[in-house]
């Protein structure tokens, strides 16, 4: 079901409200997709506010939030163009928290942190960007709460990794996991506690440890494959004795996924082929060897069986311009609200739907 056009959601909260971004500004939606009242407008320049408006120009800029959580109520962390911002969902009033390094936009995602010994409940996402001087990448905290601070929980040496792709938690264990890529030596699934400074990889070494959407389950690290370049999979990690299955063959790299309490729902992404440099790489059409087809696939996976939920072609513009066709999720802490955003993808793009 079609909720609104140019609305990206951001946050659904358990009665069905929405948080979204709409053209520069935040919103809160009723659970039927109606404005219920404009939040703020976000800090920005006059060109950038301006070409906002147009779908085409908003892509082409990178104009929307990457992530957001909610640290308190009516308390919310958005990352936006360069910079961690929190927004008073009451007042509007809007502050930055954290400016990224030089060159990051946005982390791929923030991570929640509720149940590791010595972090409290709390916040954390790692640099991501591309890293030309493969410099030295860091892991950042917050506590949750409205006059927490951020600092740098950890950190990779100069030359490990090019960056981070998400960081989840392995309860069991007592641990984080972290998920880092992008070449064969530099994708790998890392932990890191408090007893110990400096991450620790686990296994690595090929794409088939190259990830960013995952969920533990017990003694199993569930995750897709991120490669534009080989063939991608659905697999299977046990945490105890590193034995990797693959249980499916994928549509193509997976980027972005939500859990609910019965499925793990993740979608492919329709991605330029990274072989093609500079110039070339912006303006092709062609999609990597490891992608199967022009469509973004919403998979889900049981535990057992991977069925496909629908699929999304992508539109005409080129993928490294007008970024990859995908289709991202956000989901109640209920699980009783699911929702998807459609990116580059015809019938889709710029929308936000409901999957239950």
């Amino acid at each position: 079901m079609l909720i609104l056009k140019r609305h990206k959601p951001l946050i659904i909260n358990n009665d069905g409200t929405i948080i979204s971004y709409f053209k520069g500004s935040i919103f809160l939606l009723t659970s039927d997709g109606s404005i219920y009242k404009k939040v703020c407008t976000l800090p920005t320049t006059y060109l950038f506010g301006v070409l906002s408006k147009f779908r085409l120009f908003e892509r082409l800029f990178r104009l929307e939030p990457r992530c957001a959580v909610l640290i308190e109520e009516n308390l919310l962390l958005l990352s936006y163009r360069g910079s961690c911002f929190r927004v008073d969902i009451d007042n509007g009033k809007v502050e930055v928290e954290i400016k990224y390094r030089d060159g990051m936009a946005n982390p791929l995602f923030f991570s929640v942190i509720n149940d590791i010994d010595g972090m409290q409940r709390s916040i954390v996402f790692g640099d991501y960007w591309g890293n030309p001087d493969r410099d030295v990448v860091k892991i950042y905290i917050r506590f949750l709460g409205r006059n927490s601070k951020w600092s740098v929980l950890t950190e990779f040496s100069a030359g490990e990794v090019t960056h981070i792709h998400n960081i989840v938690e392995d309860i069991k264990r007592d641990r984080l996991l972290i998920l880092t890529g992008d070449s064969d030596s530099e994708s790998a699934i890392w932990e890191y506690s408090l007893s110990d400074p400096h991450p620790k990889k686990i296994v690595g070494g090929s794409q088939l440890y190259r990830a960013c959407s995952c969920y533990v389950d017990g003694d199993y690290l569930f995750y897709g494959t991120d490669s534009p370049q080989e063939i991608n999979y659905l697999v299977r990690l046990c945490l105890k004795t590193l034995e990797v299955r693959k249980l499916a063959i994928l549509e193509g790299p997976i980027i972005y996924s939500t859990k609910t309490n019965r499925n793990f729902i993740f979608s492919s992404s329709v991605e330029a082929d990274s072989s093609l440099k500079g110039w070339r790489y912006l303006v092709s059409r062609k999609h990597g060897p490891g992608i199967k087809s022009y469509d973004s696939v919403v998979y889900s996976f049981d535990g057992y069986n991977t069925i496909e939920l629908g699929r999304y072609n992508k539109d005409i513009y080129p993928m490294g311009l007008f970024q990859f066709g995908s289709v991202s999720f956000c989901t109640s802490d209920n699980f009783e609200h699911v929702y998807a955003y459609g990116m580059s993808v015809d019938d889709v793009d710029g929308k936000m739907f409901k999957l239950n």
